[in-house]
């Protein structure tokens, strides 16, 4: 008589933290982006200071990436605000600028994929971690 293997299943405490790396990961994609441009551009000759920048920004996501860790709801929907209002504010002042509807399109959509999109995403996790997880750090009662 064969004997029949079954699967091994995550349960939630392994599927918490996988979604929960899955999340952090996509959060943090903007500022892999930021600290290699700033990089370039501290180590470069051009010294125009978007290096500087580029790190003054990465901090706050990089907080609200481990505020979303450590509390996934409350995280996961300032990420999903914050990238939603991105978003918006990047569409308006292309058009307030006078661009053309070619290079609107063009700029807005590489920097939606660049910059709003992977937040989105890991704060949509995040959200999603906090109705599985039911622990004590969830963030937010879980499912019943």
């Amino acid at each position: 008589m064969a004997t029949m293997k079954t699967r091994p299943t995550l349960g939630p405490r392994e599927l918490t933290l996988w979604l929960k790396i899955v999340a952090a990961v996509l959060a943090l994609i903007p500022a892999g982006i930021l600290l290699l441009a700033g990089a370039s551009s501290v180590l470069g000759s051009d010294g125009d200071g978007f290096g500087l920048l580029g790190w003054l920004i990465v901090a706050p996501l990089v907080i609200l990436t481990v505020v979303g860790w450590l509390r996934p709801y409350l995280g996961g929907l300032i990420l999903v605000g914050g990238s939603v209002f991105l978003a918006v504010a990047a569409i308006v002042l292309l058009v307030w600028d006078g661009e053309s509807l070619s290079s609107i399109v063009t700029a807005g959509l590489a920097a939606l994929l660049m910059f709003v999109v992977p937040p989105l995403l890991g704060g949509t996790l995040f959200v999603l971690v906090s109705r599985v997880d039911t622990g004590p750090d969830a963030g937010s009662p879980g499912i019943a």
